[in-house]
């Protein structure tokens, strides 16, 4: 049940999962009940062997240097043990889709690949050409993943295919599960190290996913820099997946409609029912001053105008 006036919703940020494994028919049927008319489902680079190169002493050292504030405002500080954070890291890894065969899945609902950034940046363009070919419907760059900030000119390649065909990129921000909430390596997801790429790629439509604030520690992490990357870029736009709803209230008094499109990250959500984080996230639209006219834009007219799904 959508909530009242919202005419459709489209979410711009889904994860195919494998463990337990869904077949794309099951998967979008379980959206179609959730009240989700459309969607875009993104992929997940496979990086199990990246994992193994880790330095076990380095996540050891990098946890070092915040015990202290865990053991001060974190009860559950045993989750955050260097072992436990490389076991959820890996996790994570195998437990959603590369979509890597494409198979179309109709109108509603767009794939995107996810780019594979421990590429050198010619062979990633390559493989990127070839994605496009067999019909992905645009990329998306998680950097925390590969160790690689986001000025990187690996990451700059995905800019240029997508520029070449005008097919949009997502761009993870913020942490990610496992070791990736230490600082040292949370600060991969920086989108403040995305400018000069965005200022020389200006055609190119792009999607800050989790409005930059993905983290468990540190919830809006980087929020701020997000939200100036919106005021400079026309281009640039913010998805509200994964984010405590109460952050998404507080973009909305940043963002205009225009630039925020509705994503939960689903099946990935925390504690919170897709229903519930829907209903959530329009409250606070609503609460932000945004008329019916301006969440529905959030909700599914920008996606519309972006990746073109028709309810």
């Amino acid at each position: 049940m959508k909530p009242k006036n919202i005419e459709c919703i489209i979410d711009a940020h889904t994860h195919l999962p494998t463990n337990p494994p869904k077949t794309p028919k099951t998967f979008l049927q379980e959206l179609s009940r959730k009240g989700v008319n459309g969607a875009i489902i993104l992929g997940i680079p496979a990086v199990k062997t990246l994992l193994e190169t880790i330095d076990p002493k380095h996540v050891n050292k990098e946890h070092e240097k915040i015990k202290e504030f865990l053991s001060k405002y974190h009860s559950n500080i045993n989750d955050f043990q260097p072992d436990i954070l490389l076991m959820n890291a890996l996790k994570m890894m195998t437990s959603y889709g590369r979509l890597c065969s494409f198979n179309p899945i109709g109108e509603r609902y767009k794939v995107m690949a996810a780019a594979d950034l421990s590429k050198d940046p010619e062979s990633l363009a390559r493989e990127l050409e070839a994605l496009v070919k067999r019909g992905f419907k645009g990329f998306k760059v998680i950097s925390t993943i590969f160790m690689k900030h986001l000025d990187n000119k690996t990451v700059e390649s995905v800019f240029e295919v997508a520029q070449s065909h005008n097919l949009p990129v997502i761009v993870h921000a913020g942490c990610d599960p496992g070791i990736w909430e230490l600082p040292g390596y949370c600060k991969y997801g920086d989108p403040s190290r995305l400018y000069k790429i965005l200022r020389e790629h200006r055609d190119v439509t792009t999607i800050i996913a989790h409005i930059g604030s993905y983290s468990y520690l540190a919830p809006g992490v980087f929020l701020e820099e997000t939200i100036e990357l919106v005021r400079r870029f026309a281009n640039v736009y913010v998805d509200t997946s994964a984010v405590p709803p109460q952050l998404v209230g507080i973009a909305a008094k940043h963002v205009p409609a225009d630039k925020i499109l509705f994503g939960s990250d689903y099946p990935v959500i925390n504690n919170i029912e897709l229903e519930s984080f829907i209903f959530e996230v329009y409250k606070q639209l609503k609460n932000a001053g945004f008329s019916t006219r301006e969440v529905n834009k959030v909700f599914w007219i920008n996606a519309l105008n972006i990746f073109g799904i028709r309810c």
